[in-house]
Order: C-alpha cells, then structure tokens, then sequence
C-alpha cells in the first residue's frame, strides 16, 4: 500500500491516502504509535507535496487523523509534517486569492 503513495495515476494516491486515514482511525493509539504510524506517516509528505489538490486534501485529512489518534505522541511528527502542511496551505491560498483574475 505504501507504493500508492507515489504512484504515477493520482487516483490511486488520493485512495492511498484515504486508506490510510481509516487505518489511523480504527487504530488503537498504542498500535498507531508502535506499528501503524511509524510506516504511515513519514509518507504522508509525498500527498501534502502533491500536484493534485485532491492528493492534497486526502494527504491532509490522512494527517488530521494521525495527530488526532496520537495524542501525546502527535509531537513525535511535527519535526517532519509542520513544514509541509504549512506550505500547502501558502501554496493554496496563493494560487486562490493572488492568482485570481
């Protein structure tokens, strides 16, 4: 599943994410720290650094759900996600209200 991440066809990366948002949420917080997080969420960069505002938008739900499930342990991603999450929302507010003709 984790392939889905950078395939080339943006349905299945937007899916991908998407999968990956319900295995944040059906999983125990303990599990989620241990086993689940640690091969998740450092690919969850790729979706909030996407071409695609749909990969974008279900990288970013992905990634609410992973900082909602963590707890305490939400911290342990900031150092990689925070930088990411804030471009995107820059890149999108840009394009929306600068760019706009």
């Amino acid at each position: 599943m984790i392939k889905s991440f950078q395939h080339t066809n943006r349905h299945v990366r937007e899916t991908g994410y998407s999968i990956c948002k319900q295995i944040f949420s059906i999983s125990d917080p303990q599990l989620l720290e241990s086993e689940v997080a640690p091969k998740f969420a450092p690919n969850l960069i790729f979706g909030l650094d996407d071409n695609w505002s749909e990969v974008r938008y279900s990288a970013s739900v992905a990634t609410r759900e992973l900082l909602l499930k963590a707890g305490p342990y939400k911290e342990n991603y900031y150092p990689f996600l925070i930088q990411r999450m804030v471009s995107f929302f820059f890149f999108d507010f840009f394009n929306f209200f600068l760019l706009k003709k």
